[in-house]
């Protein structure tokens, strides 16, 4: 358990923030990365881009994203 400390110390985050991180599922980190990118395209959008568009943007940044995971992150 030192260690883990250590480390946390060495990169600068908590013991508490790094459990949690490494508690969630890797499905959920995945959708916070794409909620912070649908973030980002939706404002230079100004708010116009739907599921469709938005998808169609994520692929061309690299992400594998279907529609639907995209639609139930803007809600």
């Amino acid at each position: 358990m030192k260690h883990i400390e250590r480390l946390c110390e060495v990169l600068r985050v908590s013991a508490r923030d790094y459990r949690a991180r490494t508690s969630r599922p890797l499905c959920q980190r995945t959708d916070l990365k794409i909620l912070a990118n649908i973030r980002a395209h939706y404002a230079l959008s100004n708010g116009s881009y739907g599921r469709p568009r938005m998808t169609m943007e994520l692929r061309e940044a690299g992400l594998d994203v279907g529609e639907r995971r995209v639609g139930r992150l803007m809600k």
